[in-house]
């Protein structure tokens, strides 16, 4: 059923993706990016990827893009709680699942892909947080869902991988509690709390990090945010966002008057600056926009928007 918060079907199994923080012979990835500087200016003397011309993040504008038809995006065992196990690398925010494959598949891919791991980025004000702008519009915080159709045995990985999905959530800043999130926070927490403990786990519902309406998209040729900055991306940028506890940014980021160790983990835009149009094709699966509001004819409420960056081959679009 469309506009549904999950699509679920019956699907083949997931490849075993061997890259669990803690496996039977206790092996911990290692992070292709632990050390890297916020001089996001000089990643790509140590990563040459990180200089490329189809970097991520960008800023996303409904008058430069282009209609184009595409299915639902379907998501396997998203409603399933798992436990992922979180890690502070530098100044970012790094999670892992255990326990219950993911999957993500249809719409624009032609492929079935395996959620490896997460990342969480963190304003110092509700809307410094997002490294993707829409409509020059940035958000109070962004959650990437980094999938693969590889079988990768360690972060390391990452820079040579074919097949990348990524899904980048934004999150607008509410007063109000979002209880499914708190699980998450509690760990979060954690880590703030003991600086010296840089992992912990908890148990989690990832549907509780997807929009209510993943209907409505726009996708874009781009890259991983953060080093190997691997390209050969699809970016689908949804009509909705999900609501941040403001007390995320309160524990984790500081308030504009101070700084947490994860505030300010956002990388600057790479295309679409000042104007300019970008080089890169962008399609939207949504036809028209109400200017007023920023959101499309369908979005009948708020002006809600959410991004998923889908990192893959370009090749994986999927022609109507």
């Amino acid at each position: 059923m469309q506009g549904r918060k999950l699509e679920l079907r019956d699907s083949p199994a997931l490849p075993e993706v061997r890259h669990h923080r803690h496996s039977q012979n206790g092996y911990v990835p290692t992070h292709p990016h632990t050390g890297h500087t916020t001089d996001y200016t000089a990643w790509h003397r140590r990563y040459p990827s990180c200089g490329g011309s189809q970097q991520s993040p960008i800023l996303v504008l409904f008058a430069q893009s282009e209609y184009k038809y595409f299915d639902p995006i379907q998501f396997l065992n998203y409603d399933s709680y798992l436990q992922i196990d979180i890690e502070m690398v530098g100044t970012t925010l790094f999670f892992y699942p255990f326990g219950v494959d993911l999957g993500v598949f249809g719409g624009p891919l032609q492929v079935q892909y395996s959620f490896f791991m997460g990342t969480i980025h963190i304003g110092k004000d509700r809307h410094s947080g997002s490294e993707h702008f829409i409509e020059n519009q940035g958000y109070a915080a962004e959650v990437q869902l980094i999938h693969t159709t590889e079988m990768l045995s360690d972060n390391d990985c990452l820079k040579e991988a074919n097949g990348l999905l990524v899904l980048v959530i934004l999150f607008e800043e509410k007063n109000d509690d979002n209880e499914d999130l708190a699980p998450l926070l509690d760990a979060m927490q954690e880590l703030q709390d003991n600086a010296h403990n840089l992992h912990t786990s908890t148990k989690f519902l990832m549907s509780s990090l997807i929009p209510d309406d993943t209907l409505e998209y726009y996708i874009y040729p781009g890259s991983l945010s953060f080093p190997p900055c691997t390209e050969r991306t699809i970016n689908v940028v949804f009509q909705r966002t999900l609501e941040e506890l403001r007390k995320l940014r309160w524990r984790l980021g500081g308030d504009a008057s101070c700084t947490g160790p994860l505030a300010g983990n956002v990388r600057p835009i790479t295309d679409g600056r000042g104007g300019v149009k970008s080089t890169r094709t962008i399609f939207r699966s949504f036809f028209s926009f109400t200017p007023s509001t920023g959101a499309s004819t369908h979005a009948v409420r708020g002006a809600a928007v959410a991004l998923f960056a889908v990192v893959a081959s370009s090749a994986s679009l999927k022609q109507p």
